[in-house]
């Protein structure tokens, strides 16, 4: 397995070759973002960019990944050792001091 480069839309990402399921690295390039400190593709909330921007950010990264964008999980990444259940519930899941997520679900 190894990492390539993937270009789709304008968004420029990384994936793992051969992985078998729809993921990506983000890249900052592509996106809403107006902040000078957080280029293009800022997925962060929180860092003085505004929410509606980082919302937008979310559905062009995730669309280029053929992924639904309301039904997303994320973790606030605090570099801690948290790590947060998921399961598919139909809407947006943010887990505040989590770094990790994990399911047992297919898809």
């Amino acid at each position: 397995m190894y990492f390539e480069t993937v270009k789709k839309g304008g968004v420029i990402y990384r994936a793992a070759n051969g992985f078998g399921t729809p993921h990506g690295f983000s890249t900052r390039f592509s996106g809403v973002s107006t902040l000078e400190h957080l280029r293009s593709l800022n997925l962060g909330f929180g860092r003085g960019e505004c929410d509606e921007n980082v919302e937008e950010n979310y559905k062009i990264f995730l669309d280029a990944l053929g992924l639904d964008p309301k039904s997303r999980a994320s973790g606030e990444q605090t570099h801690s050792t948290n790590v947060q259940e998921v399961s598919k519930t139909g809407g947006v899941q943010i887990f505040s001091q989590t770094d990790g997520l994990v399911t047992g679900e297919q898809g």
